[in-house]
Parts: structure tokens; sequence; C-alpha cells
């Protein structure tokens, strides 16, 4: 199949190097037009409610994207990564890691989570195993993304620390007649997680 030119009436049929001329030219500029569309459509962000995007423009913090359908420029805007990794308590006993990685939206819902039993000494020198259970909330992702890398693990330690630190001051009959010894780990727990973004 070869190309035809009409000339006064006549079908002539092109040469090669006439067709290469016309061919290769619409080749390349249906690869360009492509390769647009294909970095338009990568620039459309869709954020659900209650989730969080933090944008960065050439490696700096440019915005939050919330709510909404938003357009990022191609190359130069991008959504910053983020990953996690833990270890839960399933309930009976078993304690299973949890792992996300490359994650881009933020979740500011409340989040719980079941931390594996901590083995504890009072100050009566009892060991016993405390089973503690997180619930927190991020209430400014940029400072939860530039200022605490793997935040579920931090909050896991921190609550580590705290609770040996509140057992060590209690006598086991007050752990276990006053609930209220222990819920001050609330306000310690609360006043460290502020600093990166989070509400315990």
């Amino acid at each position: 199949f070869l190309p035809l030119k009409f000339e006064r009436g006549e079908a002539k049929m092109l040469s090669p190097l006439l067709q290469a001329e016309v061919i290769v030219p619409s080749i390349i500029g249906g690869v360009i037009v492509l390769t647009f569309i294909i970095l338009m459509l990568r620039g459309i962000r869709f954020v659900r409610e209650r989730e969080v995007v933090i944008v960065e423009r050439l490696g700096k913090y440019k915005s939050s994207l919330s709510a909404g359908v938003h357009f990022l420029v191609p190359i130069v805007d991008k959504p910053k990564r983020y990953s996690y990794r833990y270890y839960a308590s399933e309930g009976n006993g078993i304690v299973r890691k949890i792992e996300q990685k490359n994650l881009i939206k933020i979740s500011t819902q409340d989040q719980v989570i079941d931390f594996p039993r901590q083995n504890v000494i009072t100050r009566d020198n009892a060991s016993i195993f405390l089973d503690a259970v997180l619930s927190f909330k991020i209430v400014n992702p940029k400072q939860m993304i530039y200022s605490a890398q793997n935040l579920q693990n931090m909050l896991s330690k921190l609550l580590q620390a705290q609770l040996r630190n509140v057992a060590g001051n209690l006598d086991v009959d007050q752990l276990i007649e006053d609930a209220s010894a222990v819920n001050v780990l609330t306000g310690l727990l609360d006043a460290e997680a502020t600093r990166w973004g989070v509400k315990i």
C-alpha cells in the first residue's frame, strides 16, 4: 500500500523518500501528543474526605491537598511519600508485623492500634504484663510527615517507655484497683506526640 498523490485528475504514487518525510513526522508528533496526555492525566489527584496529601515542588514543601480534585504540575510537583512499620496484637496473643510502604495519602481519622502485652516491673518488684491500646489522630499532616519517620513505631516505643515509667511508680494493688493512675499515660503521651502533629 503506497499513498497516492492527486494532480490534475491523475493519481500518482509517492516516492519512498517522500513517504518517509510524511510518516516519520506524523509518528513523532503522535508520540509527543500521547506523552503530553499521559503526563497531564498523571497530574490529576483525587483526595477523599478525611485524607490529606502533602505536595512538594522540586523537593520543597508546596501545599497540603485536602478533599477534592487537584492538578499537580507534572515532573515539578510530586506527592511526598512515607512508610511505616510496627508490631500489633491480634487479640488472641498473636503478634503481627504491620508494614506499609510508599503511601501518599495521610488519614486524619481516629486510628487505634492494639500493641502487644508489655512486661513491667512495679514499685514493689512484681513483674506483670499490661495490655495497651492506643488511640490517636493526626491533626497536623505537614508536621507529621516532616518530623516523624515511622510514626506508629515511634508511638509504640513512647507508649512502652511511659507505661514502664508509670507502672514502676505504682504498687500492684494500685494498678489493679485504681485505673485512673494509669490514665495519666494519656496526658504524658499527648504532650510528647504533639511534636509530631498527633493528638492522643
